[in-house]
Protein backbone atom coordinates (compact mmCIF):
# COMPACT_ATOMS: atom_id res chain seq x y z
CA UNK A 1 0.00 0.00 0.00
CA UNK A 2 2.02 2.95 -1.26
CA UNK A 3 0.16 5.39 0.37
CA UNK A 4 -0.60 4.33 3.86
CA UNK A 5 -3.40 5.14 5.57
CA UNK A 6 -4.66 7.86 3.66
CA UNK A 7 -4.31 5.76 0.10
CA UNK A 8 -6.51 4.58 -2.12
CA UNK A 9 -10.25 2.69 -0.28
CA UNK A 10 -9.52 -0.31 -1.98
CA UNK A 11 -6.15 -0.23 -0.74
CA UNK A 12 -7.36 0.06 3.10
CA UNK A 13 -10.10 -2.00 2.56
CA UNK A 14 -9.06 -4.27 5.74
CA UNK A 15 -7.83 -1.68 7.74
CA UNK A 16 -9.94 -2.06 10.49
CA UNK A 17 -11.01 -5.67 10.81
CA UNK A 18 -8.47 -7.28 11.95
CA UNK A 19 -10.05 -10.80 12.68
CA UNK A 20 -12.68 -8.72 13.68
CA UNK A 21 -15.89 -8.45 12.36
CA UNK A 22 -16.53 -5.61 10.74
CA UNK A 23 -20.67 -3.58 10.59
CA UNK A 24 -21.15 -2.64 7.00
CA UNK A 25 -23.71 -0.27 4.93
CA UNK A 26 -23.96 -1.46 1.93
CA UNK A 27 -24.00 0.79 -1.43
CA UNK A 28 -26.91 0.10 -4.11
CA UNK A 29 -24.53 -1.38 -6.25
CA UNK A 30 -23.89 -4.17 -4.05
CA UNK A 31 -28.20 -4.59 -3.20
CA UNK A 32 -29.12 -4.82 -6.93
CA UNK A 33 -26.36 -7.56 -7.07
CA UNK A 34 -27.48 -9.40 -4.04
CA UNK A 35 -31.13 -9.46 -6.06
CA UNK A 36 -30.30 -9.46 -9.65
CA UNK A 37 -29.60 -13.13 -10.95
CA UNK A 38 -27.71 -11.79 -13.56
CA UNK A 39 -24.83 -10.47 -11.39
CA UNK A 40 -22.09 -12.45 -9.17
CA UNK A 41 -23.33 -12.36 -5.88
CA UNK A 42 -20.82 -10.33 -3.46
CA UNK A 43 -18.75 -11.87 -0.97
CA UNK A 44 -20.08 -9.94 2.61
CA UNK A 45 -17.95 -12.22 4.64
CA UNK A 46 -16.42 -11.04 6.91
CA UNK A 47 -18.69 -8.90 8.11
CA UNK A 48 -21.63 -8.25 10.67
CA UNK A 49 -24.85 -6.06 11.03
CA UNK A 50 -25.04 -5.31 7.65
CA UNK A 51 -27.63 -2.31 6.90
CA UNK A 52 -28.51 -0.42 4.48
CA UNK A 53 -29.38 3.90 3.85
CA UNK A 54 -32.91 4.70 2.97
CA UNK A 55 -31.35 6.41 0.25
CA UNK A 56 -30.15 3.22 -1.38
CA UNK A 57 -33.78 2.56 -1.36
CA UNK A 58 -34.82 5.42 -3.07
CA UNK A 59 -32.80 4.76 -5.62
CA UNK A 60 -33.71 1.71 -5.91
CA UNK A 61 -37.63 3.18 -6.14
CA UNK A 62 -36.08 5.64 -8.73
CA UNK A 63 -35.20 2.46 -11.06
CA UNK A 64 -38.66 1.34 -10.49
CA UNK A 65 -39.91 4.10 -11.64
CA UNK A 66 -38.11 4.52 -14.39
CA UNK A 67 -39.39 1.28 -15.93
CA UNK A 68 -42.96 2.53 -16.51
CA UNK A 69 -42.73 1.61 -20.48
CA UNK A 70 -41.95 -1.89 -19.65
CA UNK A 71 -44.21 -3.65 -17.11
CA UNK A 72 -41.97 -6.80 -17.02
CA UNK A 73 -39.17 -4.86 -16.14
CA UNK A 74 -41.07 -2.74 -13.73
CA UNK A 75 -41.96 -5.84 -12.06
CA UNK A 76 -39.17 -7.27 -11.95
CA UNK A 77 -38.01 -4.22 -10.59
CA UNK A 78 -40.89 -3.87 -7.99
CA UNK A 79 -40.37 -7.79 -6.77
CA UNK A 80 -36.17 -6.46 -6.32
CA UNK A 81 -37.21 -3.93 -4.16
CA UNK A 82 -39.61 -5.90 -1.94
CA UNK A 83 -36.96 -8.69 -1.73
CA UNK A 84 -34.59 -5.79 -0.43
CA UNK A 85 -36.79 -4.38 1.57
CA UNK A 86 -38.00 -7.68 3.32
CA UNK A 87 -34.26 -8.57 4.16
CA UNK A 88 -33.24 -5.24 5.45
CA UNK A 89 -35.93 -3.36 6.34
CA UNK A 90 -36.31 0.93 5.66
CA UNK A 91 -33.05 1.77 6.36
CA UNK A 92 -30.98 3.65 7.77
CA UNK A 93 -32.00 7.72 7.54
CA UNK A 94 -30.50 10.10 6.19
CA UNK A 95 -30.89 12.56 8.84
CA UNK A 96 -29.40 16.02 9.93
CA UNK A 97 -26.67 14.53 11.36
CA UNK A 98 -25.48 12.91 7.98
CA UNK A 99 -26.35 16.32 6.17
CA UNK A 100 -23.84 18.14 8.43
CA UNK A 101 -21.20 14.78 7.33
CA UNK A 102 -22.29 15.64 3.56
CA UNK A 103 -20.07 18.73 3.98
CA UNK A 104 -17.39 17.24 5.58
CA UNK A 105 -17.88 14.80 2.40
CA UNK A 106 -17.86 17.36 -0.11
CA UNK A 107 -14.89 19.44 1.48
CA UNK A 108 -12.94 16.52 1.53
CA UNK A 109 -14.15 15.05 -2.13
CA UNK A 110 -13.18 18.93 -3.61
CA UNK A 111 -9.98 19.22 -1.33
CA UNK A 112 -8.86 16.35 -3.72
CA UNK A 113 -9.62 17.41 -6.99
CA UNK A 114 -13.58 16.34 -7.48
CA UNK A 115 -16.20 18.34 -8.19
CA UNK A 116 -18.59 19.32 -5.51
CA UNK A 117 -21.31 18.38 -8.18
CA UNK A 118 -20.33 14.50 -8.90
CA UNK A 119 -21.40 11.13 -7.15
CA UNK A 120 -24.12 13.56 -4.84
CA UNK A 121 -26.31 10.45 -3.70
CA UNK A 122 -22.81 8.39 -3.34
CA UNK A 123 -21.44 10.95 -0.96
CA UNK A 124 -24.53 11.03 1.21
CA UNK A 125 -24.07 7.52 1.35
CA UNK A 126 -20.78 7.88 2.54
CA UNK A 127 -22.42 10.60 5.12
CA UNK A 128 -24.70 8.17 6.19
CA UNK A 129 -21.78 5.25 6.71
CA UNK A 130 -19.17 8.11 8.14
CA UNK A 131 -22.06 9.02 11.21
CA UNK A 132 -22.32 5.82 12.36
CA UNK A 133 -19.28 4.20 12.29
CA UNK A 134 -19.71 1.63 9.31
CA UNK A 135 -17.45 0.07 6.88
CA UNK A 136 -18.85 1.31 3.06
CA UNK A 137 -19.08 -1.73 1.27
CA UNK A 138 -19.10 -1.17 -2.23
CA UNK A 139 -18.44 -2.52 -5.97
CA UNK A 140 -17.61 1.04 -7.63
CA UNK A 141 -14.83 2.33 -5.02
CA UNK A 142 -13.70 4.71 -7.73
CA UNK A 143 -16.83 6.85 -6.79
CA UNK A 144 -15.35 7.12 -3.29
CA UNK A 145 -11.44 7.25 -4.33
CA UNK A 146 -11.80 11.17 -3.38
CA UNK A 147 -12.79 10.57 0.19
CA UNK A 148 -9.68 8.38 1.58
CA UNK A 149 -9.71 9.14 5.60
CA UNK A 150 -13.42 10.02 6.15
CA UNK A 151 -15.15 7.04 5.25
CA UNK A 152 -14.05 2.88 5.21
CA UNK A 153 -14.43 1.52 2.10
CA UNK A 154 -13.98 -2.07 1.23
CA UNK A 155 -14.57 -3.47 -2.24
CA UNK A 156 -16.65 -6.40 -2.79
Amino acid sequence: MGQGARGRPEERRGARSLGKPVRGLLDTNILIALVDPGQETPDLSGFTGLTISSLSLSEMHMGVSAMIRDRAKKALRENELARTRATFGAGIPYDDRCALAFGLVVEEAVRNGASHRSNVIDRMIAATAMVHGLTLVTRNTDDFKHLTGLVEVAKR
